[in-house]
């Protein structure tokens, strides 16, 4: 009990530095090790490889037989208990549930950006490359980047509006009942909020629930998807979306709380100094 409250004070410790001082994760972690051992002797040991290792053994993976990088996108990180995912929550397929009961087991979807967390073009991915591509919240940078054509940082950088920036802002999508980030939801954003980036997102996290039935053929499907506008938003846009996108006027939908991405932008805005000068992989 004594080692765990140590442990929890010192990382309540590196979140108040972090978000009171602005200083970065790498930051902090080397004034720690200088207290301990200031002498330059010894180099410092690298944070970023432990912090990995931790995240894959918390996920079950840091003593797979087949090795690290048998590690599946998405895979290390905390499920949405509440989200339906088949034979653990829900059935394991809907066959057997009555058509008047199906809207239980949907998904809800909150899909939103933030243009405060920019990042600066200081590195490459070559130069500092991520160790957990794709296996947690992050979608995998080499394929986002290959579908995405229109992230060229070179071009981007010359721009008047985001000169000199490797990502104008970072989209995401959440859990909008309990806001949780998703499997392979979040990524950097180039040049706004464009179709381009944010339906790569949307359909990154859908794939991860590939396995629910009504998520299957999703084209031929689409009269199973509804799209609805947050309270806060809808009101400024004209009286007929405000009826047709509205929650209070939809059936099985509850009160669902829309605004969850806006409430966890609030929380990650206080270190967005920070992240703005993080190199990819660190980002």
């Amino acid at each position: 009990m004594i080692l765990l409250s140590l442990m929890f004070t010192e990382s309540m410790k590196s979140l108040l530095t972090s978000v009171t001082s602005k200083v970065s994760a790498f930051e902090f972690y080397h004034c720690v090790a200088c207290q301990s051992d200031n002498t330059g002797v010894k180099p410092i040991k690298d944070q970023y490889s432990w912090c990995n290792l931790k995240a894959l053994k918390q996920a079950g993976h840091g003593h797979d037989p087949a090795g690290v990088s048998a590690t599946k996108e998405g895979e290390i990180m905390v499920l949405c208990s509440a989200c339906p995912h088949p034979g653990k929550n829900m059935p394991e397929t809907l066959e057997d549930v009555s058509p008047g009961n199906q809207w239980i087991y949907s998904l809800f979807l909150a899909i939103n950006a933030n243009f405060h967390l920019k990042c600066q073009l200081v590195s490459s991915d070559d130069k500092d490359p991520g160790l957990s591509q794709g296996w947690g919240y992050f979608i995998k940078e080499s394929n986002y980047k290959v579908n995405c054509v229109s992230h060229n940082t070179v071009n981007m950088a010359d721009t008047k509006s985001s000169k000199g920036l490797a990502a104008t802002g970072v989209g995401t999508v959440v859990c909008a009942r309990h806001d949780m980030r998703l499997a392979n939801g979040v990524r950097d954003l180039q040049k706004g909020e464009k179709y381009l980036n944010m339906d790569y997102i949307v359909f990154s996290t859908l794939s991860r629930f590939s396995s629910i039935p009504s998520h299957k053929k999703l084209w031929h499907r689409h009269s199973t998807i509804q799209v609805f506008h947050s309270e806060f938003h809808l009101a400024t846009h004209i009286a007929a979306c405000q009826t047709t996108f509205s929650f209070n006027w939809s059936p099985y939908v509850g009160r669902t709380d829309r605004e969850v991405p806006e409430c966890s932008w609030a929380n990650i805005n206080r270190v967005a100094v920070s992240t703005k000068e993080m190199a990819p992989g660190s980002r």
